[in-house]
């Protein structure tokens, strides 16, 4: 029966919302995007500082480059707002059966069927586990007890969860480079 111990840190759940951003498709809707606006904002800061609007100017060109590092700024608000919250620094074990994932920690005790669990998403260091569009738990490989481990919740995931999308498949990160 696999089990991860995980510490429930401020870094685990900027590592999830990671991954959550990694796994999902509208990333690259979402770069293009930004890359428009680049390609609009700098050519009008540009004018701008070339007509006397000085201010606005400056402002456009901040703008430009914001646009690309502003999960940074979201990572870094995920992590104050967490800084309050009761679960903080909690240890946190989960039991991973055929019948059941079962979280246990000081502060609380929950045991979630497998039908619950819409989707799993596997990286190379982990899985993602998806009740539903939003809600997920991220399970790093490092919290599980040994690599034998991975292989076998790797294959309960795959009997007890019907879909599936591998982002990086974690196997390939243990053979040894060529």
């Amino acid at each position: 029966m696999p089990t991860a111990s995980i510490k429930f840190t401020s870094d685990h759940l900027v590592a999830a919302l990671q991954r959550y951003r990694q796994q999902h498709r509208g990333r690259h809707v979402g770069l293009v995007i930004k890359l428009f606006a680049l390609v609009i904002l700098a050519p009008i800061a540009l004018w701008l500082l070339r007509e006397g609007y000085i201010m606005t100017g400056v402002l456009f060109l901040a703008l430009c480059p914001f646009v690309f590092v502003a999960h940074h700024l979201d990572y870094w608000l995920a992590r104050r707002s967490f800084s309050k919250s009761p679960y903080r620094d909690q240890d946190v074990t989960i039991e991973f059966t055929d019948q059941s994932f079962h979280s246990r920690s000081p502060k609380e005790d929950c045991k979630l069927q497998w039908s619950v669990f819409t989707k799993v998403v596997h990286f190379r260091d982990g899985f993602l586990l998806f009740q539903g569009p939003r809600s997920c738990s991220w399970i790093p490989l490092a919290s599980l007890g040994n690599p034998a481990q991975a292989v076998e919740l790797d294959a309960l995931l795959r009997a007890k969860i019907t879909e599936h999308k591998v982002v990086e498949r974690f196997m390939e990160s243990n053979r040894p480079s060529r």
